[in-house]
């Protein structure tokens, strides 16, 4: 099963991003992302694939955008 790796623009978004999908009560972590990911921040979100519209959704709800959304 695969994992979707969501990348912020710094640190600071990405620890904030997993603290929104926290208390949605979606599954998250934050990981050192991928080296095939060549974007901003050394870290990412990741979560399940199953999860990924309803965390998309909690996050734009909560005025944050990742700058990129992977699924590997």
């Amino acid at each position: 099963m695969g994992r979707v790796y969501l990348v912020f623009r710094s640190t600071h978004e990405t620890l904030k991003a997993e603290s929104v999908l926290a208390v949605a009560g979606l599954p998250c972590k934050v990981v050192v992302k991928p080296a095939s990911i060549r974007l901003d921040c050394g870290l990412a979100v990741r979560t399940d694939p199953g999860q990924q519209d309803t965390a998309l959704a909690a996050l734009r709800q909560a005025g944050l955008e990742p700058r990129g959304v992977f699924n590997l």
